[in-house]
């Protein structure tokens, strides 16, 4: 970036810290936007034998966001040396992916509103894929999910007297139940919609007191926005239900929240071409969307024409260690392919602008 940034337009963006740089023909053209996440994970690495191995104590990249940023800024060299010959090329650098957040808060910087891109693109390595596939899915690419916290609160008592204030152990035992059954319980979700338990406090360790307070959290996820929506209303519903039931108050409240990835055909399928004609990879036509989220789907909800693909890095007859994996290391083997998809995306963005106005 230190060389990139004296040679492209810089943008940093405001109030989180977000960066983009750009690359402007002066030729009227189509916007290309090519966006990579920056954050790591709080997990300790483990792999230090490595000489990048990460220097801050209980934070590493674990999935695999440092790889990505290499790919795009490998592209923007190669933007520099054959530049497009009409239109407008961005590189954002995206923070707080992992957490849901950055694509919204880039969404609402002034400083990302004065450019609306005309096509988007994304990729995600994927240890679990052997290395030379490309993974592609028109339509949902990606599940939404978001993480979900239900307050019960109630009235202390004795101990040895519990029946004269209100516990929420009952509304409890029956929410830690009843939640993920909710898929099974509406037909054609079973399959689309998954409710994770994550984590249950009732009270605390006070052997005279009856509990008055508990929290119950849980990781919602669905294939659609629509589903999710839904669940969400489900959810809500029982935990109103059961808090009425036994005269409790009750909150619920959600953070990590991130929209389904839903990918557009025409990228999907030049995305496949690219990959396939081009760059010699097996592509893989995925059935069913990942049940994991990745925050590029905010993008996609405004700017429609867009796609993330996937890029498979396992290797054969080794153990590749999975995302968020404390062993996990990026191939960097996905480097030159991942620049030369984008690459040529690049190249087909602007020859359907041409064609278009021809």
């Amino acid at each position: 970036i230190a060389h990139l940034t004296p040679l492209l337009t810089p943008r940093p963006c405001t109030p989180s810290h977000l960066m983009g740089m750009r690359h402007h023909s002066g030729v009227e053209g189509p916007c290309v936007l090519f966006r990579t996440e920056l954050d790591a994970l709080p997990i300790e690495e483990t792999n230090k034998h490595l000489e990048y191995s990460s220097l801050v104590p209980g934070a590493s990249h674990k999935c695999g966001h440092d790889g990505h940023m290499a790919i795009v800024c490998g592209l923007a060299l190669v933007v520099l040396r054959h530049p497009p010959p009409c239109g407008k090329v961005m590189f954002l650098m995206q923070p707080a992916e992992e957490i849901g957040s950055g694509a919204r808060a880039m969404l609402q910087d002034k400083c990302f509103a004065q450019t609306t891109p005309d096509f988007l693109f994304a990729l995600h390595n994927l240890p679990e894929y052997p290395l030379g596939t490309a993974v592609v899915r028109e339509g949902v690419f990606a599940s939404a999910s978001r993480g979900v916290s239900i307050r019960m609160d109630g009235t202390t008592a004795h101990a040895c007297s519990p029946h004269l204030g209100k516990s929420p152990a009952a509304a409890v035992a029956h929410l830690l139940q009843a939640l993920p059954a909710l898929p099974s319980s509406i037909s054609s979700f079973e399959e689309a919609v998954l409710v994770t338990i994550v984590h249950a406090r009732l009270g605390s360790k006070r052997f005279g007191t009856a509990p008055a307070d508990a929290e119950v959290c849980a990781t919602l996820r669905a294939h659609t926005n629509a589903h999710m929506d839904e669940l969400v209303r489900r959810v809500e519903a029982v935990s109103a239900g059961l808090a009425t039931a036994y005269g409790l108050q009750c909150t619920v409240e959600y953070e990590d929240v991130f929209a389904a990835t839903v990918n557009d055909g025409w990228c999907v399928a030049e995305a496949a071409a690219v990959a396939g004609d081009e760059v010699g990879l097996e592509v893989h036509r995925k059935q069913h969307p990942f049940a994991w989220s990745e925050d590029f789907g905010e993008f996609l909800q405004v700017h429609a024409r867009g796609c993330m693909f996937g890029l498979g890095g396992g290797v054969h007859g080794e153990e590749t260690a999975p995302l968020h994996r404390s062993d996990y290391n990026f191939n960097d083997k996905l480097i030159e392919s991942g620049v030369m998809i984008f690459y040529g995306l690049l190249h087909r963005c602007h020859a359907l602008a041409s064609s278009s106005h021809s």
